[in-house]
């Protein structure tokens, strides 16, 4: 895998990815139905891609973020909304 990583400056695994970028390593988490969250399943390919970018000598610095996800970051349903509606006060702003 280090190998294909030298050469196409990318792996991609199903729970994170790594990429070459000039003189950087970067790995992104890919979990986004939990916003990224790491649990069990993400651990090992987390892992496995920072290995990946450690190990890497024409890399000068690793970079871990979360990758871009396209959902909402809160979803509220409308039974929920119109439950705090009956607890704000607009006036005070608070609930």
């Amino acid at each position: 895998m280090l190998d294909k990583f030298k050469t196409t400056g990318v792996v991609g695994l199903p729970y994170a990815r790594v990429e070459h970028r000039d003189s950087e390593a970067w790995v992104f988490f890919k979990n986004p139905r939990y916003l990224n969250a790491e649990d069990d399943n993400t651990v090992t390919d987390a892992e496995i891609c920072v290995d990946l970018a450690l190990l890497d000598s024409a890399s000068e610095v690793c970079v871990t973020r979360g990758d871009v996800i396209d959902q909402a970051k809160c979803h509220f349903s409308d039974a929920l909304i119109r439950n705090l509606e009956k607890f704000w006060d607009a006036e005070k702003r608070k609930i």
